[in-house]
């Protein structure tokens, strides 16, 4: 673990088995982006949720890359 990390993003993985981790995590994801539109559109701000979609699929994208290129990523057995 980082300095820079607080713990919490640790701790919520380590509490799933490595099979469902990913699927776990991207539930949790999932469900709050639903709350975060219906929040967004009731402040008349719905333009913003397509950026969060956006730098959530670019950030999923350069930390997948930085985890292949450090070796850990787990796929499965």
């Amino acid at each position: 673990m980082h300095s820079r990390c607080c713990g919490c993003c640790f701790i919520a993985t380590t509490l799933m088995p490595r099979a469902v981790r990913t699927t776990g995590i991207a539930v949790g994801y999932a469900l709050t982006s639903h709350y975060l539109l219906v929040w967004l559109q009731h402040a008349q701000m719905a333009w913003i949720f397509p950026v969060y979609g956006s730098v959530i699929a670019v950030l999923s994208v350069v930390v997948d890359h930085v985890a292949k290129k450090r070796g850990h990523v787990y796929i499965g057995d």
